[in-house]
């Protein structure tokens, strides 16, 4: 649940642009540097659920991998 404002975000393709994601809205989320680092270097992953961005905990931290949503700054 972060509470960082979106001009304090770094914008991150969550389908990698090396991999052959586009650079649009829908294939991006918002994440703080702290997050935005956590993402491309651990376990943790993120993926478009309805339009929505939506996180997943290392199977080691959450074994039911339960999906997380950042409600502070959500628009939906």
């Amino acid at each position: 649940m972060c509470g960082r404002p979106p001009k304090q975000c770094d914008a991150h393709h969550v389908h990698h642009w090396a991999n052959g994601g586009d650079t649009s809205v829908k294939n991006a989320v918002l994440l703080c540097r702290h997050h935005h680092t956590l993402i491309h270097q651990s376990e943790w992953e993120v993926t478009m659920v309805h339009g929505l961005p939506t996180f997943y905990a290392p199977s080691w931290l959450d074994p039911d991998q339960k999906p997380r949503r950042n409600l502070v700054n959500s628009v939906a």
